[in-house]
């Protein structure tokens, strides 16, 4: 089925797909009370520049500019994808307890 979109629908697709995904994260932090974390600005902030680049590369033609586009989005997604496993920890949880009786390995 993508083998059919050109590259101004994908990036058409991935401008919806991260407005979506702010929205969403809008509504669990006003919404639902959700505080984010910094690392989840941070990640909004990527998700913001990502879909600000998509948009512009939806809007421009040419090959050049699609390729060097998708370089940087690439960048900014394998960026705002490692942001999570930096996060571990970050909101202040701790991790859980063994159960009681269990056997402590440290």
């Amino acid at each position: 089925m993508l083998d059919r979109w050109s590259v101004r629908q994908v990036m058409a697709a991935i401008v919806v797909a991260c407005l979506g995904l702010l929205a969403f994260g809008l509504y669990l932090q006003h919404v639902v009370g959700l505080e984010p974390c910094p690392m989840c600005i941070v990640q909004r902030y990527t998700m913001v520049l990502i879909a600000v680049l998509a948009a512009l590369g939806a809007a421009l033609s040419g090959r050049r500019i699609h390729l060097a586009l998708s370089g940087v989005l690439v960048l900014l997604a394998v960026f705002g994808a490692s942001l999570p496993r930096a996060r571990v920890g970050c909101s202040g949880t701790r991790p859980r307890s063994p159960p009681a009786g269990a056997i402590s390995t440290a």
